[in-house]
């Protein structure tokens, strides 16, 4: 049987899961390129661009993760998740075509 939500943010593999999203991401905000540190507004989350809500599968899928500050987490993502509620695609692209940062950690 699956772990609830809370559960899973809560369990070791979640937490190490996180530490390599983050440190795949090189502790940067993949959309607005702070440096991901401390608590606050630049402390780190790890964002599922497809909400886990509506693909639980993709939960633990690297290519379905990135890594954000909370400020973006909090705004820009929650905002696109709410202007496009229920369908995946839409968010998927949305939140992309928000990343400042490329691959390698360097802003564009």
């Amino acid at each position: 049987m699956p772990l609830s939500k809370d559960r899973q943010h809560h369990s070791k593999a979640w937490k190490v899961f996180r530490l390599q999203i983050i440190a795949r991401d090189n502790f940067t905000c993949q959309m607005c390129g702070v440096l991901l540190r401390g608590k606050g507004k630049t402390a780190a989350e790890v964002d599922h661009v497809i909400p886990e809500a509506l693909r639980p599968d993709l939960f633990f899928e690297p290519d379905n993760c990135w890594a954000l500050c909370r400020y973006c987490h909090a705004t820009k993502a929650q905002h696109i998740e709410r202007k496009h509620e229920g369908d995946p695609v839409a968010i998927a692209t949305a939140k992309k075509a928000h990343r400042r940062v490329g691959l390698d950690g360097y802003r564009w």
